[in-house]
């Protein structure tokens, strides 16, 4: 037998060697990541079954993930700058939000459709509400006293006052509101993966946040203000949940930084108040 015999022998061999070498490995990698996709899946599983356990009611849940971004918006006056514009209300600022409050007051009618209904018109009227077109009405965080309008982040609702109109309403007749308005925005990085409802729901139970004999009444993904820095106000996704404790009937609002899992801190109730 020749040497280049003996060569092409040894490659042969070694190239045997390398593809029983590289299907073990993949059979190895696929059966470690089907058992840890199993053991998150059992976890997800127990925690769950431990909050029900707990007298939470929460309803559907969905392990699907969203996107978002990080966006940033300068602190916005426009609107002091427009008032002029506007009939038929006295109006003031608090903290860049418009107050206003009809000279007379508006009749809406008693049930929510036939007060949408009106409100649609108001908001169409630019006399009567400064841009009223970038706003689209939010059931969550509406009531039979406060109906609520919200601008939009990339088709998801702005979970801050600094972006809703709010629409005081009293026997039928809407007697005043509040408007905060965010004129221009833009992202800070590129589109990123969000958590899913379910794990939202996971960190506010495992940081306690979500007490026994608690329901959650809705929940949301949107844009809540993170921070503010150098004249600019930055937002991110933020799952937020209303929840009501069945013993004394409060209900509060908690809020999961939808792209950390981190916990918003303090009394929530003010991101729709």
């Amino acid at each position: 037998m020749n040497f280049r015999k003996i060569q092409w022998i040894f490659v042969i061999a070694f190239i045997f060697l390398d593809l029983f070498l590289l299907t073990t490995y993949l059979r190895q990698s696929d059966a470690i990541t089907l058992m840890t996709d199993k053991s998150d899946a059992n976890t997800t599983t127990a925690i769950l079954r431990n909050i029900k356990s707990d007298r939470i009611q929460y309803g559907h849940v969905s392990d699907e993930h969203s996107k978002g971004y990080y966006v940033s918006a300068p602190v916005d006056n426009s609107l002091r700058h427009e008032t002029d514009k506007l009939h038929n209300q006295t109006t003031s600022f608090e903290d860049n939000i418009l107050q206003a409050t009809f000279t007379t007051p508006i009749k809406v009618g008693q049930t929510q459709q036939a007060a949408r209904k009106k409100l649609a018109s108001l908001l169409a009227d630019s006399s009567m509400i400064l841009h009223g077109d970038k706003y689209a009405y939010n059931a969550h965080l509406s009531s039979k006293d406060v109906m609520v309008y919200t601008q939009k982040f990339y088709d998801r609702p702005v979970l801050f006052k600094g972006g809703q109109i709010r629409f005081n309403i009293h026997d039928g007749y809407v007697d005043s509101y509040s408007q905060g308005y965010i004129a221009k925005y833009n992202t800070l990085r590129e589109e990123q993966v969000t958590l899913s409802r379910e794990r939202a729901l996971i960190w506010l139970y495992q940081y306690k946040k979500i007490t026994s004999d608690s329901t959650v009444l809705w929940s949301q993904l949107g844009y809540s203000r993170l921070l503010k820095a150098n004249g600019n106000r930055i937002y991110i996704p933020t799952w937020t949940f209303a929840v009501k404790n069945n013993v004394s009937g409060v209900v509060q609002y908690r809020r999961v930084n939808a792209f950390t899992g981190a916990i918003f801190n303090g009394d929530d109730n003010n991101i729709t108040k």
